[in-house]
């Protein structure tokens, strides 16, 4: 398993259409393993049927 300690390497997201434009809710993180794979922790389980990966940033200091 990997190192959960660290920051994740992407985030875990879930993206629901409303109207025209696509919403994108964090609901997960996720760190590369040593066998090349990922472990992926969610908070939330996804609106939809898709989990996207992105790569993980940093917050600025309004915490966005």
């Amino acid at each position: 398993m990997s190192d959960q300690t660290k920051k994740p390497t992407f985030r875990a997201v879930s993206i629901r259409k409303r109207g025209e434009k696509d919403t994108f809710f964090d609901i997960g993180a996720a760190w590369p393993t040593k066998k090349g794979g990922f472990t992926i922790r969610l908070n939330a389980l996804p609106i939809g049927d898709t989990i996207i990966l992105v790569p993980a940033k940093e917050k600025d200091e309004t915490g966005e």
